[in-house]
């Protein structure tokens, strides 16, 4: 069957609604057309009849197509699909939104209709490049980091998706007011171990390669910045002297099982006297250990290294001795509110 890609019909274009900016910052809603070609694969388009991505039909040994991998299939490429011409993203809705199970129908319709007739139309959200993404997008990709757009993690909207040694979540903002808007979804996605970071716009256009390279050190687990708002420069406050911290290890009884387990606990030492600060459940794992003590220290307006290897040798000096001691700088930039994931 020949179609004529440019006679498909425009695009609709509305605003979206029903969703906060965490969820959906500058989406809209629009269409696209899903085409199929010979016995095993799709083309997913935009009004012009420019490509968006492909998508490889499940056939299966009868010759049927297998329409819930296909499906699954479908969302992926659509998902992880580049920018067209480097400035449009095209995404599925969210999947744990309200709306979804009505969106979610829409599609298999779309991809059954394209299956059986040819063709299907599905709506989709669009968003466009800001001058600051397109700027950031560029500066990463030239360390060969394999970039995900336009990500939703925990039902939050993520500029930048980037996993390497761990997660690494960029969201880019407008200005300083708007990290009150995030910070409980800050605080959420740090509760759950995930690195994440607030770049400013500003920031962005005047220093990408200086923030990109920051951003890759830690995608590589050479360094670690504490959660939250990453500047060209982390500000220190040299003046004042550095405060000793003490970390112990101890065995308790965790009152959530029950059970016996390892804690550690985490002193401000002033003279001979010790100041409590916080106690949490001591990591399994040493890059676990990293984040954590990172965005604690940050959380009480402290900092100790960017180094991920100084944190390591706190780690096993902990778990060898039972504790460990350490000096730490203040912040002058009052920290962002931070958990202790």
């Amino acid at each position: 069957m020949k179609i004529d890609l440019l006679t498909l019909g425009k695009t609709m274009t509305t605003e979206v609604e029903g969703f906060s900016t965490l969820h959906l910052k500058g989406a809209e809603q629009t269409k696209l057309k899903i085409l199929r070609t010979g016995s095993r694969n799709l083309i997913v388009v935009d009004d012009s009849g420019r490509q968006v991505c492909t998508v490889k039909m499940k056939v299966l040994k009868d010759g049927r197509i297998g329409r819930w991998t296909t499906f699954r299939r479908f969302k992926a490429s659509l998902n992880n699909s580049a920018p067209l011409y480097g400035v449009f993203v095209y995404r599925t809705y969210p999947e744990n939104e309200r709306i979804d199970k009505s969106k979610r129908e829409m599609l298999i319709n779309a991809l059954n209709n394209c299956i059986e007739k040819g063709i299907g139309e599905i709506e989709i959200l669009r968003y466009k490049l800001s001058p600051a993404e397109k700027v950031l997008w560029k500066a990463l990709l030239k360390y060969g980091l394999k970039l995900k757009l336009k990500k939703y993690i925990y039902n939050c909207l993520v500029d930048f998706y980037i996993n390497k040694k761990d997660e690494v979540l960029l969201r880019i903002i407008n200005s300083r007011e708007e990290i009150n808007e995030f910070s409980e979804k800050l605080k959420e996605l740090t509760d759950k171990g995930r690195i994440v970071y607030l770049l400013l716009e500003e920031d962005v256009l005047k220093h990408s390669s200086k923030l990109a390279k920051k951003i890759v050190e830690v995608a590589s687990g050479e360094k670690i910045y504490p959660n939250g708002l990453m500047t060209e420069e982390l500000k220190l406050d040299e003046t004042s002297p550095t405060v000793k911290i003490l970390m112990m290890k101890k065995r308790m009884i965790n009152p959530l099982s029950g059970k016996k387990a390892k804690f550690i606990i985490l002193f401000k030492v002033v003279g001979s006297r010790r100041e409590f600060i916080t106690m949490i459940r001591m990591p399994k794992k040493t890059w676990s250990f990293v984040k954590m003590l990172s965005n604690i220290l940050a959380s009480r307006g402290y900092f100790y290294d960017v180094y991920t290897s100084k944190f390591e040798k706190i780690f096993k000096k902990v778990k060898k001795t039972g504790k460990a001691y350490f000096h730490v700088c203040r912040i002058l930039e009052k920290p962002l509110e931070r958990g202790e994931g």
